[in-house]
């Protein structure tokens, strides 16, 4: 009975890719068959038509998958798309099941291939911390040492070198003696950088050490240089980089001879070569011969399933096989003609037409669907683009007129099954998070800026303070406005602090000037930044003098980044520490004080701080006021709240009054009560055991994610509805 299904099965299969100009005999052949002998000949064969090429390999996996639960049944894929065969590969793998490919793997995607591409990105002049983390990650980068010990040192080079700003790596040990003195500067460095101790930092010291030497080989070769020292040279980086600990057993990879050989080939083909390769030219020609190199290893790969190309199908057969990526361009392949070698011409010199790799893909097709069981397979879209059934598909859909939906009913089974195995199981939507810690791990210390986040995003500072977590540095970081706005404080600052009362000096400028270029040392070695971002600064320096200059007439003393702090008691008997640092704090002729609050980036507007959500100046004010910075006496009068923007083209911009002027602008006074009051309240609020850190409590003046909104599933809870507190 299965040889008569099959025998039909070919029978309709050689009578669907009969010529065109005979397709009239069709209605003859569906007559003498009639529908019982359709149904026969389709019986065993199935149509999977998925939506993208994700889902049409989940569906091939899964109906290998389902071949497997039949003792001694052998399934096969046969496709000309790798990239199909290779998803189907991975998706297996969920079932752990290797899938024996016949076409292999290219080197330059292999282990061996992949950590000698991180070799070469390395040496590049450009390279930063993402090609040195990449290299150092890989899993065949040994360096000679235990695993352990390789795993805590690149954490720790990770952590306290590579995150943050691109660090300069050209002289190892001076980064690291960089990185571990602004860890020590920066009071607000990540927890995880300030736990490094002795024995971390020794560890990666040791570990850049080792991989500095194994790339010396390659580090050593400047300029064009003959294949063959290239090559060599690759190899010993290659070994050296890959070499376990000693006490360790020598395990090669699958790749390791294919890569060693790759390299026997490359010195002894540059003997009959006389071109001088550039580093650049170099990593171009290995990555374009190890794509040429297949990679065949002993794999521990299933007995009963292999992936096949169009070639290999025709010497190997199984009882289940499923013919994938039957779509126009792919099965079969677009028939390819240029204006250089038409059809004459290639009639003329003997090539063959075009179109013949069609004929030949038809008859791969005809022969696969001589199996016991067959299911073909296509996707609706490919890469993002509507695609085209494959011409062989329209045939036999022609064909079998209404017996095709019994193959796509057959065929949607698998496709069942691919959607279910994604699928999310079914869940009600997250609440908004309302975590209430105990008093003795909430914060009783906080400066006027975290002040804000607390009044707007209570959760943050609960992931911040008392989860006592914080998002790590990028790598290879460029500098942003964080740091911007840090190196212009401390350069004004520096400068302040060096005149802090009486008129500027006659060469103020020049003064401001050296210490700018101290701040900016390290940048000023960038030439975009010496071109674009240091007349810029140059500008601000000339307007802040100026700008200085007309202040100092009315002013007896400065203050330039004070610390300060003020203990608030609470309700409840316990005590509060509000802290901050002020960037300038005046004392004018007539006694009273003025507070400044240097700006890089948009001041917050007059609303926002009337209504008291940039309360951050005026508890400044309340500070000063109540005596918590050294040099103003408690009951102190301040008469100012001023932001001044710094930067821009005019350098320094009016400076503006936080509360606003004019008649409906509120008193600073005022301001700075209400604000102090309304800190008490939220401070009281929060000693209460049942006030729940929630987040985004004005979400309408957050217009940047946070952090932290990830944690608190932020998209959930506000895409809508009911946004009801949950723990």
């Amino acid at each position: 009975a299965l040889d008569a299904r099959r025998a039909a099965r070919v029978a309709f299969a050689s009578e669907a890719m009969r010529p065109a100009e005979t397709t009239d005999a069709w209605p003859a052949f569906r007559a003498r068959l009639g529908a019982p002998g359709l149904a026969r000949a389709l019986s065993d064969f199935a149509l999977i038509e998925a939506a993208d090429e994700r889902e049409e390999a989940l569906a091939v996996a899964a109906a290998l998958r389902e071949a497997l639960e039949t003792p001694g049944r052998t399934a096969a894929l046969v496709t000309p798309d790798r990239n199909l065969a290779r998803r189907v590969r991975a998706e297996l793998a969920r079932w752990e099941i290797e899938i024996d490919d016949s076409s292999g793997d290219p080197l330059v995607n292999a282990p061996h291939g992949v950590l000698a591409r991180h070799a070469l990105a390395c040496v590049e002049p450009t390279a930063g911390a993402s090609a040195l983390l990449a290299l150092l990650r890989h899993p065949l980068a040994r360096l000679g040492l235990a695993p352990a010990q390789r795993g805590a040192g690149v954490d720790a080079a990770e952590i306290g070198l590579l995150r943050g700003l691109r660090p300069d790596l050209s002289d190892p040990p001076a980064a690291i003696a960089r990185a571990r003195a602004a860890i020590a500067a920066d009071w607000h460095a990540h927890e995880a950088r300030k736990r490094l101790g002795e024995a971390d930092w020794a560890g990666v010291v040791d570990l850049l050490a080792r991989l500095s030497a194994a790339l010396a080989p390659l580090r050593a070769l400047d300029g064009p240089q003959p294949l063959p020292a290239w090559a060599q040279a690759h190899r010993l980086a290659v070994q050296a980089l890959a070499a376990p600990a000693p006490d360790a057993g020598l395990r090669h990879a699958d790749d390791a001879e294919s890569f060693d050989a790759l390299m026997s080939d490359l010195v002894a083909a540059g003997g009959a070569c006389d071109i001088a390769f550039t580093r650049q030219d170099y990593a171009a020609f290995f990555e374009a011969a190890a794509r040429d190199v297949v990679v065949r290893g002993p794999r521990a790969h299933h007995p009963r399933i292999k992936s096949l190309g169009l070639l290999e199908a025709r010497l190997i057969e199984a009882d289940l096989i499923v013919v994938a990526g039957l779509d126009e361009t792919v099965w079969p392949p677009a028939a390819r003609t240029d204006a250089f070698l038409n059809r004459p011409m290639r009639m003329q010199l003997g090539l063959a037409a075009p179109e013949r790799r069609i004929g030949q893909t038809a008859h791969d097709f005809i022969q696969a669907l001589g199996a016991d069981r067959v299911i073909a397979t296509r996707a609706a879209k490919r890469n993002g683009a509507p695609t085209t059934p494959s011409r062989f598909l329209l045939r036999m859909q022609a064909l079998a007129g209404e017996e095709w939906s019994a193959c796509r009913a057959r065929g949607a089974v698998y496709l069942d099954y691919a959607r279910r195995l994604d699928a999310p199981l079914p869940c009600e939507p997250a609440r908004r998070p309302a975590p209430c810690p105990p008093l003795d791990l909430r914060p009783a210390q906080l400066s006027v800026t975290r002040v804000e986040r607390l009044r707007r995003d209570p959760y943050a500072i609960y992931a911040e303070r008392i989860l006592r977590l914080a998002p790590l540095d990028g790598l290879d970081a460029e500098e942003g406005a964080r740091e911007a706005g840090v190196r212009m404080h401390d350069m004004l600052g520096r400068f302040q602090k060096a005149f802090p009362a009486g008129a500027l000096p006659s060469d103020a400028l020049a003064r401001l000037m050296e210490i700018a270029r101290e701040v900016y040392a390290s940048e000023l070695d960038d030439a975009e930044f010496r071109a674009f971002g240091w007349p810029r600064v140059e500008a601000t320096c000339a307007a802040f003098v100026a700008w200085d200059e007309r202040r100092r007439a009315e002013v007896v003393h400065v203050l330039a980044e004070e610390r300060g702090e003020l203990l608030i008691p609470l309700a409840d008997g316990a005590t509060f520490r509000l802290t901050a640092v002020a960037d300038r704090i005046e004392r004018r002729v007539d006694g009273a004080f003025v507070a400044i609050d240097f700006k890089t980036g948009a001041p917050p507007s007059v609303k926002m701080v009337s209504c008291g959500l940039a309360p951050q100046l005026t508890l400044e004010s309340q500070m000063i006021a109540q005596g918590a910075f050294p040099g103003a006496p408690k009951g102190a009068h301040v008469a100012s709240a001023l932001y001044v923007k710094l930067g821009g083209d005019a350098g320094v911009e009016r400076e503006r009054e936080a509360t606003g002027r004019g008649k409906e602008a509120k008193s600073l006074a005022e301001a700075m009560e209400e604000h102090y009051e309304g800190l008490v309240v939220l401070l009281n609020a929060f000693r209460d055991p049942r006030t729940p850190y929630v987040p985004r409590l004005f979400p309408q003046f957050e217009s940047h994610p946070t952090p932290y909104d990830h944690l608190s599933r932020h998209r959930e809870w506000s895409a809508g509805g009911d946004e009801g507190e949950g723990a």
